[in-house]
């Protein structure tokens, strides 16, 4: 597969999706993920550094709501107990549900 500056990882992801069957319940962004308002979204998959994650944990509390996931990858949330660790190393993947304020 090729792919070019315009397609990317959500160009792959759109495709993959497509490819399964799966495209009618997912949609992939690009977006400046400071200025978007997570309140919409029942999952989220992140693909942060290790630096990050502790704002982003503050911003997932702040913005999704109730019964939403994250799925963190390479990197977990700091004070979030995720349901599921997938994987170990450099592939590791934590699932999280959202806690309750």
């Amino acid at each position: 597969m090729v792919m070019n500056s315009t397609s990317g990882w959500c160009g792959y992801s759109r495709l993959q999706a497509r490819l399964q069957g799966l495209h009618h319940k997912a949609t992939f962004s690009r977006a400046d993920l400071w200025k978007v308002k997570l309140s919409t979204y029942d999952t989220i998959v992140i693909f942060g550094v290790s630096e990050m994650m502790p704002k982003l944990q503050d911003k997932f509390h702040l913005e999704m709501k109730d019964n939403s996931q994250v799925l963190a990858c390479r990197f977990p949330l700091p004070n979030w107990k995720p349901t599921e660790v997938i994987e170990e190393g450099i592939d590791s993947v934590w699932l999280y549900q959202k806690p309750k304020l």
